[in-house]
Parts: structure tokens; sequence; C-alpha cells
């Protein structure tokens, strides 16, 4: 059985993904604010090696843990509920089956306190 990460097309399609995430993330006015100032090279490499653990393609995640990430950041409940909602809407375009997207969803909703008023 192919990997998510297989079934997306490997790291060229994952960076490609978390690209088109954060061009909608950015330009959100709930979330883009949460992000100024940031490194976005770095965080989106931080999230192509998050997201290729989760979806099984064998990458390391090099990043410190999501508690320590956040600490500090005051990310609200609602910045994180419009990027879960444009993280969903990018996996759905990717015409990801159901399973998957519930696999990937279930992994970052968990994570919620780890991330929220940090």
């Amino acid at each position: 059985m192919a990997s998510i990460y297989d079934k997306i097309g490997g790291l060229p399609s994952l960076v490609a993904v978390i690209d088109r995430l954060y061009s909608k993330v950015l330009a959100d006015p709930i979330t883009g604010p949460a992000f100024e100032g940031r490194d976005l090279d770095r965080v989106k490499r931080y999230q192509v090696e998050m997201f290729g653990v989760i979806m099984g393609g064998g990458l390391l995640y090099t990043g410190r843990g999501m508690s320590t990430t956040h600490k500090g950041l005051r990310i609200q409940k609602q910045q994180f509920d419009v990027f879960c909602r444009y993280l969903l809407e990018t996996l759905e375009e990717l015409n990801l089956d159901q399973e998957s997207k519930d696999i990937i969803m279930r992994f970052v909703t968990e994570m919620e306190g780890k991330i929220v008023n940090r």
C-alpha cells in the first residue's frame, strides 16, 4: 500500500503543497500576521519535514517540539482553525482519498494544545 507521501508524488509535490498552503495562510488577515517577521523559508522547511513524517515519507523532522516552537507566539484558536481550514482545502485540491485527509487532519488537530496560546 502506497504511503500518503507517495500518493501525492513525493518531495517535489510536498514542497508545492506547503507553498500553496502558505500562500493562502499568509494572504489571510487572520493568519498572516502570525508569520510577520518570521523566516518563512525555515518555517516551510520544517513544515515539509513534519508533513513528510506524517505522510509516511521517511523524512526526519529536525525542528523543535511544537510547544517550544510556538511558545510566546500567542497563536489564537481562530488562527489555528483558519490554518486548518486552508490545510484541508489544500489537501482537497490534491484529490487525496478521505482516509489520507483524515489521518493528516487528525494529527494536526491533536497538536492544537501545543500550538494555541503558548
